[in-house]
């Protein structure tokens, strides 16, 4: 029997500048010229390393539970086998894996945590820290690309629905895939999806986390809110967790860092004529009694979209002044509140959307004017400093936009313009060290939904991005697409979702993603704009 040395475990979270593509070797190119193993030319200081096989294939098409595989020609010094020299990379970075060494058999082995994420391209790379117990070293990082199998569109699914005014909700984690609309929870459970749960009011929010537990916000009313967890045993319900009195829940959003911590906000009239009430309630995980974390009259204040981090500590509010002169970044501590003042926009800003990652880093996406026009701007900043200001667009005024932040700082911005009112545009970036790209057109002719916008927009931990949109076609016709983009990469062609009449009005869709790679749509449609709405329709991606 071999004898083996676990080498390092980690999720690695930092990111790594990624080699160039093909097989990167020293002046004998025998191995990148053939794809296969092949010795590497060295200085005259150390000796060639020869590399004799890899597992997979360059170039191939793998599972999702793949091992990757180098053998080398000789016996490797196991102190030079780090995490960072053998890496499993991503557009978004460093995949999170076991590395194990097989001495007898001189194999160093890379095992994946979970999944790998369906259909991304990925890359392995083993950098020129190994080294042989001879000294031999490769003289340049050792590379070799291939992608994971990808999934496919589920058949179009139809649900009875006790309430199809309302937008539907959607949540989706590595192990729960749920959608809620009026008092119905629905669910995915081995392949089948249907009705799971009935809760006790119109459900306003809901969320999966990591653990495989959910939860869901309830008002039974416009003055209380209804916190409820389910811990994702089959075997037990939804149980009620805590009660919240708000002065008005009407414009209620609810989210979740994917850790059981969930944030509720609302907004109405204020105690005082002319004024805003802006309210936040924290639950945390761990504690069935919220935290009242900011509530006041905020005279002349506009609140915008507020976050909560992936420690659940911190939470991040946008709040534009009288005017739209400038928004700050508020962040607050769990307990007593700790205000820091990270966005300052300039005069006349516009602060249109608003988020934060899983660190607490805000982004504020605004228009503010310049000679010839106007720009559009996203200004980044932690609790600690100002991270900079990039210019995402100048043209006409934006007359939609919405904006998604991954939990590790990926983000995706979609917007239109008056210089294009029926082309939906997207502009990105693939991590917080780098600018945003240039907007890619996405739709020249794009069907906007009822009640929110013109598309809906989902961003995973690995930077992978699906919208969701409707496009005009000729005949009085509209087709809901599934767009889905890697991090560093461009969008791939829509997938057809569903083709309807103009006159069958598609109310906003709700859409979510994993870190697997797996999303999940759910819309309602009706037959004319008093018509009677039709059920539930889900189509998932996996």
């Amino acid at each position: 029997m071999s004898a083996q040395r676990n080498v390092a475990s980690g999720r690695g979270t930092h990111r790594r500048p990624l080699v160039g593509s093909g097989l990167l070797i020293g002046a004998a190119g025998l191995l990148a010229a053939c794809g296969g193993g092949g010795g590497v030319l060295a200085s005259p200081a150390a000796p060639a390393l020869f590399v004799g096989s890899l597992t997979p294939d360059a170039a191939t098409v793998v599972g999702r539970q793949v091992e990757v595989r180098v053998v080398f020609g000789e016996e490797m010094d196991p102190a030079s086998l780090t995490d960072d020299a053998f890496e499993v990379v991503d557009g978004s970075g460093p995949l999170p894996g076991v590395r194990s060494y097989d001495v007898a058999a001189r194999q160093w082995t890379w095992r994946p945590f979970g999944r790998l994420p369906l259909g991304a391209p990925l890359r392995a790379v083993v950098s020129t820290a190994a080294r042989a117990t001879s000294g031999a070293r490769l003289t340049n990082d050792y590379a070799w690309s291939f992608s994971v199998v990808d999934g496919q569109l589920s058949p179009e699914l139809e649900f009875a629905a006790d309430d199809a005014t309302r937008s539907p909700l959607v949540a989706i984690s590595s192990q729960r895939l749920l959608a809620a609309l009026g008092q119905t929870v629905f669910e995915l459970v081995d392949g089948e999806f249907g009705v799971r749960a009935q809760l006790p009011a119109p459900i306003r929010g809901l969320c999966a986390d990591t653990t495989g537990g959910a939860a869901a916000l309830c008002t039974p009313d416009g003055r209380q809110l209804q916190f409820l967890r389910h811990d994702g045993d089959p075997r037990r319900g939804w149980a009620h967790m805590a009660n919240h009195d708000v002065t008005d829940a009407r414009t209620l959003t609810m989210r979740g860092n994917g850790r059981g911590d969930l944030l509720a906000r609302w907004a109405g009239p204020g105690l005082a004529p002319g004024t805003a009430d802006v309210g936040l309630a924290v639950l945390h995980a761990d504690s069935a009694v919220p935290d009242q974390a900011y509530r006041g009259a905020t005279s002349g204040a506009v609140p915008t979209l507020a976050g909560i981090d992936g420690s659940g500590r911190v939470v991040a509010i946008g709040l534009q002044a009288a005017g739209g002169a400038s928004a700050d970044a508020v962040w607050l501590q769990r307990g007593p509140r700790e205000s820091r003042q990270g966005l300052r926009l300039p005069p006349a800003a516009e602060l249109l959307a608003f988020d934060c990652d899983a660190d607490g880093v805000a982004y504020g996406v605004y228009q503010v004017p310049v000679q010839g026009g106007l720009e559009l701007r996203c200004a980044r900043a932690s609790v600690d400093a100002y991270l900079g200001d990039d210019v995402l667009h100048r043209g006409g005024p934006v007359t939609w936009l919405t904006l998604a932040v991954g939990s590790r700082g990926d983000a995706m911005c979609l917007f239109r313009t008056s210089d294009a009112m029926r082309t939906l545009m997207a502009a990105g970036f693939a991590s917080l060290t780098t600018t945003w790209a240039a907007p890619e057109v996405l739709a020249d002719d794009i069907w906007p939904f009822l009640d929110g916008g013109d598309a809906v927009l989902a961003i995973n931990a690995r930077g992978t991005v699906f919208i969701a949109y409707g496009r005009r076609l000729t005949n009085s016709r509209i087709e809901l697409a599934l767009r889905r983009r890697f991090a560093g990469g461009g969008f791939a062609a829509p997938m057809v979702i569903a083709t309807t009449w103009v006159h069958e009005f598609v109310p906003r869709p709700a859409l979510a993603a994993d870190d697997d790679g797996r999303a999940v749509l759910v819309f309602t449609t009706r037959t004319s704009p008093t018509g009677v709405p039709r059920p539930l329709r889900v189509v998932w991606f996996e």
